[in-house]
């Protein structure tokens, strides 16, 4: 293959099996889940306090 001009590269990924990466992974899932909530609330927040204005 080098003489066809192509040369060797390696990439490096993840291990998705080891419990390291699963744990990881069920970490930020756990964290994203957790900010999709608090933006919910945050939302819910926002709509009343607008509505509390505009009644004024």
């Amino acid at each position: 293959m080098r003489q066809r001009g192509y040369k060797e590269v390696r990439y490096w990924v993840p291990d998705v099996t080891s419990p390291e990466f699963i744990q990881r992974i069920h970490n930020e899932a756990a964290a994203l889940n957790e900010a999709d909530q608090r933006e919910d609330a945050a939302k819910f927040l926002d709509d009343i306090q607008a509505e509390t204005i505009t009644e004024q």
